[in-house]
């Protein structure tokens, strides 16, 4: 089979799109139904196609093609990558309709953990005997009334000394692991595996709406039974990642948030504390400008 060329033929505006359309149908989609050894272009597809395939026991037959043509159609995606703009970038409506890729992620059979796993699998050979691994959130900004999970929540980027700034979005408590690859073996890449959203606690108070009508600010808030603080939901990756590792032995950092007993007394066995005498991850020669905390006050290491 031809491989397709991606370029647009001289005088044709929509030449671009439709050899890319072309390019899903004749290669993308005609492989992952095939399931046989089809030719696959070596524009994109062929260099990442072990990769992918290593992510195919994580999904259904269906998910799995969703997921496929997804993750090609976010590579040549330019400018911000909504998941609208990706499926026009792709022309994906030509081979599904534009529901099945957004019931990919809200309804799809398929598990982040296992995809986090999948992940783990590939970086393990590129780390040391005793891995490293890091916890802490990271403020995701969002607009909108209706946004699930979403809050207000402490935004430092924005925040100065004398005004500390909230912003409206998602808060993502992140477990990384540190990897150094061959190509560049003086440098670490935190790559992260696992992610836990932070939701707040349901609120019973009412915000005012519309004509005097009380309506809910938010949405997605979590019960008291299904509520976690942050520590807990990075011990609940920690654990998991311990379960993961077989021989090797993990080591985690984190900043003072996650340096509480609620995550110290409870480490798995094969998870060991940071060695003291090591510079911790964040800390720093001087004390904080905006705090005047010191490094071993404003960093603490699990």
């Amino acid at each position: 089979m031809a491989e397709t060329d991606l370029r647009s033929q001289p005088g044709s505006a929509g030449g671009a799109q439709e050899t890319l359309r072309l390019f899903f149908e004749l290669h993308v989609f005609q492989y992952i139904d095939e399931r046989e050894s089809a030719p696959v272009p070596d524009l994109l597809v062929r260099s990442f196609t072990p990769l992918l395939l290593a992510f195919q026991p994580c999904f259904t037959q269906p998910s799995f093609s969703s997921f496929w043509a997804l993750t090609c159609a976010w590579i040549l995606c330019s400018g911000r990558r909504s998941l609208t703009r990706v499926i026009q970038s792709g022309q994906l409506g030509h081979f599904k309709h534009f529901c099945s890729f957004h019931r990919f992620f809200s309804q799809a059979r398929w598990n982040l953990d296992d995809l986090g796993y999948s992940v783990f699998r590939l970086l393990l050979p590129f780390c040391p005997e005793i891995l490293i691994g890091a916890v802490d959130d990271t403020l995701a900004r969002k607009s909108g009334r209706h946004i699930w999970g979403a809050g207000m929540h402490h935004d430092p980027l924005r925040s100065t000394q004398k005004r500390p700034v909230f912003s409206f979005g998602h808060s993502w408590v992140v477990f990384s692991l540190h990897v150094s690859f061959p190509f560049a073996p003086g440098k670490v890449w935190a790559l992260p595996i696992l992610v836990r959203l932070y939701r707040k606690r349901k609120n019973p108070k009412l915000a005012p709406g519309r004509n005097g009508k009380a309506e809910k600010k938010q949405t997605g808030e979590a019960t008291d039974k299904e509520y976690r603080t942050r520590p807990q939901l990075a011990l609940e990756m920690i654990q998991v990642v311990a379960r993961w590792l077989g021989p090797h032995k993990l080591r985690v950092l984190g900043d003072s948030e996650y340096a509480g007993g609620s995550i110290s007394r409870h480490l798995p066995t094969n998870v060991e504390p940071h060695d003291h005498e090591r510079r911790p991850l964040c800390a720093a020669s001087t004390p904080d400008r905006r705090t005047g905390a010191s490094p071993q006050e404003r960093c603490a290491v699990i």
